[in-house]
């Protein structure tokens, strides 16, 4: 959501010493976001292991229906 965003970005502004590595998994969940929404799975690490688009499944909806009604 648009609030997670805005957490996120206080994240790697507020980067300390302490909170280095919250920052930077922070900043690889960001760098990874697409507009509107987007559910990303990530290691604790911050790799990205899995993330769709809800575009790109409402797409995949669509195409589906565009199929069926052939």
């Amino acid at each position: 959501t648009w609030a997670l965003v805005v957490d996120l970005k206080a994240i790697i502004g507020n980067q300390s010493d302490d909170t280095i590595k919250d920052a930077q998994r922070a900043k690889q969940a960001l760098d990874n976001y697409a507009f509107p929404v987007e559910s990303i799975i990530q290691q604790i690490d911050g790799a990205v292991i899995s993330k769709i688009n809800a575009n790109d499944l409402l797409n995949i909806n669509s195409q589906s229906e565009q199929f069926v009604n052939v």
